[in-house]
């Protein structure tokens, strides 16, 4: 018996930090401090005293040396794979501050689990910034993190997601997602500003991924300083922004409501070129702000009607009654088809 356990404990592979490979016991090294501390600025999770090393790893990438960051970086991804894609976690304000750039992190690794690092390993003392009630406005690709924020005493303003079976969201979730991304778009344009810059926009050498944390700090700090504020709206026009905006989201969905009671959704229709409809309401840009209880949509449209129209797409509208028209959009190309 003592022989077969001795037998089995030789046999005995270990998987490697950092190509994740099983190697025999043999060729195992254990990792240094000097090396785990490396391996854990670009790894989301702490490398315990237990972890290994295969010969590959240590001898291709002289991960001996622990002064080498780069080359340990290097073996945890470029000489296993064809391309590295790291991103970095940024946080700003409503306004459009940048606060912190931390990582960049591995992008194997999703933004929950990137978070979770963030708050349990207290980067940068994160934990002092904020306080309790404080609000995390997040996407879906957070939504794993939810209750570690939770359990720190903090708010998390997420988009909702559509139930099971739903082909579309309930009145109530949709609401929900408006005020979040009311919010929101700030940050989305946050990202878009960095990625202005041409150094961004291209892929990177091997050896400047050590310094893109660097980089991308000192973009956010000329936008800091020299940059105009992404949100400049006076606090008295907020509040009333927002109260309307709560206001209406509380309201029920009357449109809703009726396609439902008249079965208007299940009803042939006769589609027209939209050139068709003589009486459609002309809305100037302050009216659409109205509408959209804010710019940030009115600057995608322009946008979003190229992108649309560059591709290739046709509409065609319906009209139910003087009041309702129903509108179909067809792309071209693409076994896609759209009614609202």
């Amino acid at each position: 018996m003592g022989k077969e356990l001795f037998k089995h404990m030789r046999k005995r592979e270990y998987p490697c930090v950092c190509c994740k490979k099983r190697t025999h016991q043999r060729d195992r090294r254990t990792v240094t401090a000097a090396q785990r501390l490396v391996l854990q600025k670009w790894t989301v999770g702490d490398v315990s005293e237990d972890e290994v090393l295969c010969s590959l790893c240590r001898v291709k990438s002289s991960i001996s040396n622990p002064d080498s960051a780069l080359h340990i970086f290097q073996s945890f991804q470029l000489l296993h794979l064809q391309k590295t894609w790291a991103k970095p976690m940024i946080v700003v304000t409503t306004s459009g501050y940048y606060l912190s750039v931390l990582g960049p992190y591995v992008a194997k690794n999703n933004d929950a689990a990137i978070l979770s690092h963030i708050m349990k390993t207290n980067k940068e003392d994160v934990l002092k910034w904020i306080e309790e009630r404080d609000v995390f406005v997040v996407d879906r690709g957070f939504r794993d993190s939810l209750t570690l924020l939770e359990d720190l005493g903090l708010v998390s303003a997420m988009p909702a997601f559509m139930k099971k079976g739903e082909k579309q969201m309930s009145t109530a979730d949709a609401n929900t997602s408006r005020l979040v991304t009311k919010i929101r778009w700030v940050v989305e344009s946050a990202n878009a500003r960095i990625k202005r810059w041409k150094f961004f926009d291209r892929v990177l050498p091997s050896s400047q991924v050590p310094f893109i944390s660097d980089f991308i700090k000192i973009v956010c700090g000329i936008s800091n300083k020299y940059f105009p504020p992404l949100s400049t709206g006076c606090t008295e026009e907020d509040s009333l922004v927002a109260a309307k905006m709560q206001y209406l989201s509380r309201q029920i969905n009357q449109l809703k409501e009726e396609v439902e009671e008249r079965k208007l959704d299940t009803r042939s229709a006769i589609w027209k070129h939209p050139d068709d409809l003589q009486d459609f309401p002309r809305l100037d840009e302050d009216q659409l702000r109205e509408l959209t209880c804010g710019t940030y949509q009115v600057k995608l449209a322009s946008s979003y009607a190229e992108e649309h129209f560059g591709s290739g797409c046709d509409i065609m509208v319906h009209k139910e009654d003087p009041s309702l028209i129903r509108v179909r959009v067809t792309f071209f190309g693409y076994d896609m088809m759209r009614e609202a």
